[in-house]
């Protein structure tokens, strides 16, 4: 059990004997990992967050797929709530129906959650968590509060494998399409190269490399160290599956122009191709 308080409001002691639980946390930067949470307890935070949309983003992002939240927050009608010299005076109060549109946003609804947990519990492997040793590994950046480059996101796209796709499952990565030419933009800065993206080009995270393996070595033999992809074709092959459950494999040359720094201290896995190939390849 851990209690986390927002930094500007401080923090007690507790438990007032023993190794202290208590931690100060930014509220749209929570220092957890994701999916750690299987009961979280929100006590008149969301109505005191300088934005609660990005609170509720991060309270998804540390919930087990199984977990349950609860919020409590003044209600707008209550004698409380209309006093200022009471403690949920200066905050924002709700009503039940205004509570709805931010929990939805935020893909708190319990029917999406529902949904999810049964998908889960299929037995299926998530092909970037055994792949990725990073703790935070996101495909959604909010356009609020700098988020892209204090890599404040969630994850909501999911590679689940079946044991017999997981049984061939030999190493991975994101394939990210960039809408943008320039990643410097974003606040990344390259060890090699650019980050400028351009036609039949990607630009590859720091880790990318240590996906590549030989599959010659054996039990027991030294791995040699990571390739240096920077000015390399890489061979990419793209598999897609339709709704009948056809498998559609594309192969994609595209040279390295840019290989990135380590950023906020969190590996990078991931492959930026430019958007537009993206889709096209997706059509």
């Amino acid at each position: 059990m851990i209690s986390a308080a927002p930094d500007e409001q401080g923090a007690e002691r507790w438990p007032a004997d023993g190794k202290g639980l208590t931690a100060l946390v930014e509220d749209e930067r929570l220092p957890f990992p994701d999916a750690l949470f299987d009961r979280i307890v929100v006590c008149h935070a969301l109505e005191e967050a300088e934005s609660p949309h990005r609170l509720l983003r991060e309270l998804w992002r540390v919930a087990a797929p199984e977990a349950r939240i609860l919020i409590i927050v003044a209600h707008r009608r209550g004698l409380w709530a209309r006093a200022e010299s009471t403690p949920f005076g200066p905050g924002r109060p709700y009503t039940p129906s205004q509570l709805h549109p931010p929990l939805e946003d935020a893909l708190f609804l319990p029917t999406t959650r529902t949904a999810w947990r049964r998908i889960v519990n299929l037995g299926l492997t998530d092909a970037v968590r055994v792949t990725t040793a990073a703790a935070k590994v996101y495909t959604f950046w909010d356009y609020q509060a700098g988020a892209w480059p204090k890599n404040n996101g969630i994850r909501i796209d999911h590679v689940l494998l079946t044991p017999q796709a997981a049984d061939r499952l030999e190493g991975g990565g994101s394939i990210l399409g960039a809408g943008i030419g320039d990643l410097a933009t974003r606040g990344v800065t390259a060890a090699q190269g650019t980050t400028e993206l351009l036609p039949g080009t990607v630009i590859v995270g720091s880790q990318v490399a240590n996906n590549f393996y030989d599959p010659r070595l054996r039990p027991g033999q030294e791995p040699p160290a990571p390739p240096d992809l920077y000015d390399q074709t890489l061979n990419i092959q793209l598999m897609k599956w339709l709704e009948d459950g056809t498998v559609v494999t594309k192969d994609v040359r595209a040279r390295v122009v840019g290989v990135l720094e380590e950023a906020r201290d969190e590996p990078d896995w991931s492959i930026y191709m430019p958007l537009n190939e993206v889709e096209r390849h997706n059509a």
